[in-house]
């Protein structure tokens, strides 16, 4: 299975893949190994041969100039399933502002925030000149420790200061929520096996009178198979949903397989946040005809990424295969373009284009 997104990107429940202070110097041990494997499995090839001895920022300048969505991760940074007493929110940051959007059943939502906010202060410190590092770090804490949150709605005109006791929170891959009075499945992101199931209880539990909705607006990947197995959910056997390509130009054909199926109507919530395996099963549900895409246009890192563990305990991600639809086109780099703009106060216009960015 290979993970989509990318961590610094988005900071799952504030518990998950925390940028990690940059060291002096990488091992030049790390940097041969990092150049064997990207020669070996890398859709773009090694163009790291030119460095030496880099630093953390050199090398991560050229694994981007050779790859954008490539990065080692630091050892301790990139374990979902790693236990830490956190506030339960995603963090993002646009224009200045760091944003929040809460995990259900998360501490902040249960201290009573369950939409997006604007983050002002940590216990009364402001957050405007701090970095993505410093902010997550000030969220973490010990278990049953309190930390006070100043939040607001744009235009911010009063701060809430709202106390969120810090907890260890292992949040859902797939939430039930609702929108706009209609029954909504909020996908964070794709998880073996978790969407799917989850989107079949629900198709079997809910009325069938009214359209379905998606919220793929936090999703910022998963596993690629686990997102074409729950588009293939919405669509008849047989039916081509993706080709993966890899460096070699070896071209494989994706199709639908037979099995449990729903003709339901379905409208997807997207969002710049929505990224990798979250805009590949948008885009596919959209080329297929078989739903209504709302919201603002999609990142556009519209590829396959692999994860290897490092010698040093650090890993590296990395683009192992390009994708395009059955029409032969390819959202990388131009993201999926919704049908319609969302233009109710809690639609996707209403956030942050953006989470935050190298």
């Amino acid at each position: 299975m290979k993970p989509w997104g990318s961590r610094r990107f988005l900071i799952p429940a504030l518990a998950l893949a925390l940028a990690s202070d940059p060291v002096a110097a990488v091992d030049t041990g790390i940097v041969e190994e990092i150049r064997s494997i990207l020669g070996q499995e890398s859709l773009h090839g090694d163009t790291l041969r030119t460095l030496q001895t880099p630093d953390d920022e050199d090398l991560a300048a050229a694994l981007r100039a050779m790859d954008r969505w490539a990065e080692r991760i630091a050892h301790g940074s990139e374990d979902p399933a790693t236990d830490r007493a956190v506030i339960g929110a995603d963090l993002y940051r646009r224009g200045g502002d760091y944003w929040l959007m809460p995990y259900a059943n998360g501490p902040l939502a249960q201290a009573g925030i369950s939409t997006r906010m604007v983050l002002r202060e940590i216990d009364h410190r402001p957050t405007r000149d701090q970095t993505e590092s410093e902010v997550a770090r000030l969220l973490h804490g010990e278990t049953g420790d309190t930390v006070v949150l100043g939040l607001c709605r744009p235009p911010c005109e009063y701060l809430r200061q709202v106390a969120v006791v810090r907890q260890v929170f292992r949040p859902l891959s797939v939430e039930f929520a609702t929108w706009n009075g209609l029954p909504l499945i909020r996908i964070r992101r794709f998880v073996a096996s978790e969407g799917q199931a989850f989107v079949r209880a629900i198709l079997q539990t809910l009325d069938a009178a009214g359209p379905l909705v998606i919220d793929l607006r936090d999703c910022q990947g998963g596993d690629l198979f686990e997102a074409l197995d729950t588009a293939a959910l919405f669509l008849p056997a047989d039916t081509h949903l993706l080709t993966t390509i890899d460096r070699y130009g070896r071209r494989r054909v994706h199709r639908s397989p037979a099995g449990i199926k729903t003709t339901r109507a379905l409208q997807l919530l997207v969002g710049p946040a929505t990224a990798s395996a979250g805009e590949l099963f948008a885009g596919i549900l959209q080329k297929a005809g078989r739903a209504e895409v709302i919201g603002a246009v999609t990142r556009g890192k519209c590829v396959s990424q692999k994860r290897v563990r490092l010698s040093d305990g650090s890993q590296l991600l990395f683009t192992n295969l390009a994708t395009e639809f059955a029409d032969g086109t390819s959202c990388e780099g131009n993201g999926i373009t919704p049908d319609q703009t969302g233009s109710d106060p809690d639609s996707p216009v209403a956030f942050p284009e953006s989470p935050a960015t190298r």
